[in-house]
């Protein structure tokens, strides 16, 4: 599971099976644009992905 929380508490999250893959990361992403109105700050670990859409 991928999640996000806003400033006012809003959470939006996305299930998957399997392991994450910078197309999951990327969906998560897009989603997020598509149904957060305003500034989005997108914080996350150091841990690196080998897949170039991913960097």
């Amino acid at each position: 599971m991928v999640s996000g929380i806003s400033n006012t508490g809003d959470v939006r999250f996305l299930t998957y099976s399997g392991t994450m893959t910078a197309e999951r990361f990327i969906t998560f992403l897009k989603q997020l644009l598509t149904t957060v109105p305003g500034t989005i700050f997108v914080i996350v670990d150091n841990c690196t992905h080998p897949a170039k859409d991913g960097r």
